[in-house]
Order: C-alpha cells, then sequence, then structure tokens
C-alpha cells in the first residue's frame, strides 16, 4: 500500500483546485505548450501522476499519455475521471519508481513528472530513475520535471516565525524530512537546480525557472492576498528557482 493511497481522496480539494494548486499548474501547462503544441502526436509517460489533471490535458490535446502511479487509490481516481472520447488517448498503469517497469518496446517524446513527486527519492534512487527516464526517452526527446528545492524562502520565513527553523535547515540534508501530506507521513528529499542537472548530466539542460513561491498550506493564511502578489513579483522579476516552492527544469535527450 503506498502512502498516498489514504491521501487520494482529499488530495485534489486539498491542492488540485486550490488557488495555490490552480495557479501554479496553469504556469507548468503554459511551459508545456512549447512542447505539446507540436504537429505530430506526442507519446508520454507521466510518472506520479495523481489523480490525473495532467494526463487529461495532455489527451485532450490529442497526444497519449500513459498515466503512472505507485497509489493504485490514485489511479483508480485517474480512472474515474476519463471520459469515453478520451478512453484511447490515457492508459494508466501501477508504476514503483524504484523498479519502474514499462513494456520493453516503449519509447516516448515526453516523460514527465509533475509537482514533486521525484522528491520522494533519495539520491540514489534519483540516479536511477534517471538511466530509466534515458533509456526510455527517443532521442530529442524531453523530460520535464517540477521539484521540490531545499530553500524555499516563504518556507523558511514561516518556519522562523514558528521558531522551528532547525526543522527548515534539514532540507539541506540526504537524510529524508517526513512531510505530512493529507494526514500521511511521507519520506521527501529536496534537489536544487544544480543537483538535478548533475544527476541527468547526460541530457542537455533546456531551460528552469520558479513555478511558484507559495507553499500550499499556506492557502488558507489571511495574508494569502498578499503571498499572492510577492508570488507574482517574484516570478515576474524570474527571481532564483532555488528559492521557490517548486521550480521546472527541462531536459532534452540529445544522444
Amino acid at each position: 500500500m503506498s502512502s498516498f493511497d489514504k491521501a487520494a481522496a482529499t488530495y485534489d480539494s486539498s491542492f488540485t483546485f486550490s488557488k495555490i494548486g490552480i495557479s501554479q499548474r496553469k504556469r507548468v501547462w503554459s511551459y508545456l505548450d512549447k512542447i505539446l503544441n507540436r504537429d505530430k502526436k506526442l507519446s508520454i509517460l507521466e510518472l506520479n501522476c495523481g489523480t490525473g489533471e495532467d494526463a487529461l490535458y495532455f489527451a485532450k490535446r490529442g497526444h497519449y499519455v500513459i498515466a503512472t502511479d505507485l497509489s493504485t487509490s490514485m489511479l483508480e481516481m485517474v480512472k474515474n475521471k476519463i471520459p469515453d472520447e478520451l478512453k484511447k488517448h490515457i492508459k494508466t498503469q501501477f508504476l514503483d519508481l524504484l523498479n519502474p517497469i514499462i513494456d520493453e518496446e516503449s519509447t516516448f517524446d515526453l516523460i514527465f513528472s509533475n509537482f514533486g513527486g521525484l522528491n520522494c527519492l533519495s539520491f540514489e534512487e534519483m540516479e536511477q530513475i534517471a538511466q530509466f527516464i534515458e533509456q526510455r526517452l527517443n532521442k530529442y526527446g524531453d523530460f520535464v520535471a517540477i521539484i521540490m528545492p531545499e530553500n524555499t524562502s516563504l518556507e523558511k520565513l514561516f518556519r522562523i516565525k514558528k521558531g522551528n527553523i532547525n526543522e527548515f535547515q534539514k532540507r539541506n540534508s540526504k537524510k529524508p524530512l517526513y512531510v505530512n501530506v493529507n494526514g500521511t507521513s511521507v519520506a521527501t528529499y529536496y534537489y536544487n537546480q544544480e543537483s538535478m542537472k548533475s544527476i541527468f548530466s547526460r541530457m542537455k539542460v533546456i531551460e528552469t525557472r520558479a513555478v511558484g513561491f507559495i507553499p500550499s498550506y499556506l492557502e488558507k493564511s489571511k495574508f494569502l492576498p498578499i503571498f499572492r502578489l510577492l508570488d507574482f513579483g517574484s516570478l515576474l522579476f524570474n527571481l532564483n528557482p532555488n528559492k521557490a516552492d517548486h521550480y521546472l527544469i527541462h531536459f532534452k535527450k540529445t544522444i
């Protein structure tokens, strides 16, 4: 049983359809449109697909998606969302990133992982999944991941205010920090863009950019309107992605 099975039922209400979740996902989609708006229909492998919002977005644009997750409950949520007209475009599959098994002949134009799914992997495990991704990408294929970095600015301020800065500093360690996800404790590792570039060094870095600076737990804060203004300004001036809540990193396979 995946630690995310328990979170599946409330994930959409707590994040997907929250103000912060919607705004960050729209920014991700806006970037991905540069890849999706090509003449050809892409074959896409989505890692840690969650409840399927991204898979639906890809399929509605005519692309073909294998939406994978370790959580069978999340995969059931995806299946229940797929309308009849998109069933030929989305296939769901259980996939353990520690032992990723996909049909041996399957390769992809785009491999995608959203909102920190890969942050559940240790550094050694991330290196293993990097090999898998490189093997499964077509030449000139794209790998795009949304990652949680070590030094999120608003998270740091929040921890200072709460008097538990020591907990925040654990993000800089290669040891896991156990994070509450909808009542479930999840081992989480944090990767700055330099670490990701090193791990995926066999691929070309196309771009890194911040996706949003507001942690989702601040959704109900009375200061959210102020945070959103700060968030907009930070993105407008392209502040350091390593200070964001999530950042996007885009690689291309060239060999």
